[in-house]
């Protein structure tokens, strides 16, 4: 049987509508659900299961979506400080919310983890499960490595940095090594500078 030939480049954005973030995000949601999280259809990293964490619990508070979720579909407050939106010449432009123009999200989910939601990174949450399986392919347009941290209790860690970059895209997920596989721990669009310069620096530093 002939081996199935993966292509490295990645689909278009999704165009999510919704008259409320809560109406988007439930499709957004329903979708991820559909293409990375169900069993069926779950992708391994170099043969070995990814596990995402779907706890709604954080702090003393129920979410109504896993914590995971939220981080990924969001931007951290910081990030919303810079003069052009990541999003100005882009569609998800049109379906925003401009949450981004006042620092502070309209939804409680997202001002309960410290975050403001970004219709630019939910648009493109589908890119994870096929950044990982074109990673799996051995293809050029993937940058892999490792970087060592210690946790807050002291413990030595390891995570996975998996960077898709192909002309105008560029976009890591970063996964850490656990006893069985890995453990799914953010995603998103590297847009700025510094973060281009951070994983250039990190990346070269692990292949030398």
């Amino acid at each position: 049987m002939e081996n199935c030939i993966i292509s490295d480049k990645l689909s278009e954005p999704m165009l999510y509508n919704g008259a409320s973030i809560e109406k988007i995000l439930d499709k957004a949601m329903d979708n991820f659900y559909h293409s990375f999280l169900k069993k069926e259809v779950k992708p391994k990293y170099n043969s070995k299961d990814i596990f995402f964490n779907m706890n709604k619990k954080y702090a003393n508070f129920t979410l109504n979506y896993p914590e995971r979720f939220l981080h990924i579909s969001s931007l951290d407050i910081d990030d919303t400080k810079y003069d052009m939106l990541f999003c100005e010449n882009d569609w998800a432009k049109n379906s925003c919310f401009s949450t981004c123009e006042n620092g502070n999200s309209n939804n409680p989910n997202f001002r309960l983890i410290g975050r403001i939601e970004c219709i630019y990174r939910i648009n493109r949450l589908h890119w994870i499960p096929e950044i990982i399986n074109i990673a799996n392919s051995g293809s050029n347009n993937i940058k892999e490595w490792n970087q060592c941290y210690k946790n807050d209790k002291g413990i030595l860690k390891t995570k996975r940095c998996i960077r898709y970059t192909d002309k105008a895209i560029d976009y890591i997920i970063i996964l850490e090594e656990s006893k069985n596989g890995y453990d799914f721990i953010t995603a998103f669009p590297v847009l700025l500078k510094s973060f281009r310069r951070r994983f250039d620096k990190e990346y070269s530093a692990y292949k030398n």
